[in-house]
């Protein structure tokens, strides 16, 4: 009762009724003191130097206590009970209850420096589930959320306990597993995943839910936090590239690390340093036997490094948009030169590479059309190649455009033909002039039954389609002769020449019409390869 009485109370009136409680004893103390006075006056004089300063100290500590101690000690255990909310609000995951990316790289960094000074190994497993964003927008987000607490109670239970495992944010989840081998990691992160895959009950709908996994091992693939899980990341992108349930990482395939950001970087100053360049490589007309056209590759003559490769810094420029400022680098270069060598008397049509971006940037016609009335060239001398899957990562729009580039009477071609995953239907559908065979199967034609019969099948599609076929990477005559066999009509490779620069390339083309008029081997010169003069 005297409990349940006490719990009325409200916590803002207790401290005023202890201190009433401590008066009133107060007051009853003095009048037991005064009372002794009266009974034993003879003790009175010292009884007074003891009592005055304890009642003095009943008096006060009451007071102290009420506005002072208990103030003080309210607001501190009002501190801890923040800083434990802040605490786990920072390293936990709200969801799941899980460890977040913070706390669990705070423990990886312990199991580092416990698995160095003890010579062990140990292993680092980033899960991607998939499909979450499909679950989201079928079921909703709460749905989702369901369906994601689930799976972090079945990592849990997997593993016995949560100090191992974290949620990084969305459908990522990492553990930290210890292992005689790499069999035995590999052989859980099986069972993991068919624990993971086991369908979701959200609301009598089975949910279906599959994941990705990405696979490092300490030491061999890195000593700290960040690079562990960087590369645990890579290595799950690796395996959703390869269709795999889990990959191991491989550092061959990583294509992001500091040297690339820092080209990525220089990338962006190469074009107003004037560090970029074109080069020029010759196309060989089968039927007139002399240098037609050629082909604009791009160079950059970086100030520091000795040689940076095209397919180094342009899949780089495509994947962070600044291909579009190249692009337009590279055509104005193209038609200042092309007007150049035609007002020289160079009757020759030169081929400039699209990316994807730029087959679907809306504002590319425009420019070229201002390109136009600058150098008012002939639009026929101008090429321009696409690939297949550049087309086909957007084909209503990329028609559009090439469409656009067709009626103002450009010649269009399709680059790399037999690597990408395009469809024939669509390939008909285009205003299409040239179609290039990839110097792949050009390389191994010779030697390979089946990539013979897909040069002559590409080239037979190719001329029933009215279309005109050039043959990259030719690089000895055995591979001339038989494409010409084949009555294929452009080549272009090694054996022609390797991309010259603009002023070499003139002479090359000078040479190239002195033969014709001697009636000599175009692709000859004192015996040797005319481009291998010039390379």
């Amino acid at each position: 009762m005297i409990e349940d009485r006490q719990s009325k109370v409200p916590t803002s009136q207790r401290p005023l009724i202890t201190l009433a409680l401590t008066v009133a004893a107060i007051f009853f103390a003095e009048l037991m003191v005064m009372l002794g006075f009266y009974l034993f006056p003879y003790f009175t004089h010292s009884a007074e130097i003891i009592l005055d300063p304890v009642l003095m100290a009943m008096i006060l500590l009451p007071f102290l206590y009420v506005s002072v101690y208990r103030p003080l000690a309210m607001n501190i255990r009002r501190l801890q009970r923040s800083r434990q909310a802040i605490l786990r609000i920072s390293h936990y995951d709200r969801l799941t209850g899980l460890p977040n990316r913070l706390l669990f790289e705070e423990r990886l960094q312990h199991e580092i420096t416990h698995a160095c000074h003890n010579d062990q190994a140990f292993a680092l497993v980033v899960l991607t589930i998939r499909h979450l964003p499909d679950i989201n927008f079928t079921l909703g987000y709460l749905k989702g959320d369901q369906v994601m607490k689930e799976i972090a109670g079945r990592i849990a239970n997997t593993f016995g306990h949560l100090d191992v495992s974290a949620r990084f944010g969305g459908g990522e989840f990492a553990v930290l597993m210890k292992a005689p081998d790499r069999e035995a990691v590999l052989q859980v992160v099986r069972q993991l995943q068919h624990t993971i895959v086991t369908p979701v009950i959200i609301d009598d709908v089975s949910v279906c839910v599959d994941s990705y996994a990405g696979l490092v091992f300490y030491p061999d693939h890195g000593d700290e936090p960040n690079l562990l899980i960087r590369r645990a990341h890579m290595a799950t992108r690796q395996a959703k590239q390869k269709m795999a349930n889990y990959s191991i990482y491989d550092m061959k395939y990583d294509n992001f690390n500091i040297s690339r950001l820092k080209l990525l970087s220089s990338l962006h100053e190469a074009i107003a340093r004037n560090e970029l360049c074109l080069h020029y490589q010759p196309k060989l007309n089968a039927r007139s036997g002399t240098i037609t056209g050629a082909e604009a590759l791009l160079r950059w003559n970086h100030p520091s490094l000795v040689a940076v490769s095209p397919s180094d810094f342009i899949p780089l420029a495509e994947k962070t948009g600044l291909i579009k400022e190249i692009t337009r680098w590279v055509l104005a270069q193209v038609f200042r030169q092309c007007d150049r060598w035609r007002q020289q008397g160079g009757e020759i049509s030169i081929a400039i590479n699209l990316s994807a971006r730029d087959i679907q940037d809306p504002q590319l016609v425009n420019y070229i059309d201002g390109l136009m009335q600058q150098w008012p060239l002939p639009a026929g001398v101008i090429e321009f190649e696409v690939t297949e899957s550049d087309v086909m990562s957007n084909p209503e729009l990329s028609m559009e455009i090439l469409n656009k580039l067709h009626a103002r009477g450009f010649t269009l071609a399709v680059d790399d033909f037999g690597t990408g995953y395009s469809s024939l239907a669509y390939l008909s559908r285009l205003p299409l002039h040239i179609l290039k065979i990839d110097r792949y199967f050009i390389s191994n034609m010779l030697d390979s039954r089946v990539d013979a019969m897909i040069v002559k099948s590409t080239i037979d599609l190719a001329h029933n389609m009215n279309l005109s076929v050039v043959a990259e990477g030719v690089e000895n005559e055995a591979m001339l002769d038989y494409l010409v066999e084949l009555n294929c009509e452009y080549f272009q490779g090694f054996y022609i020449s390797r991309p010259l620069p603009p002023a070499y390339f003139w002479e090359f083309l000078q040479l190239s019409a002195d033969n014709q008029d001697t009636g000599q081997d175009p692709t000859e010169r004192n015996g040797g390869v005319v481009g291998a003069s010039f390379a």
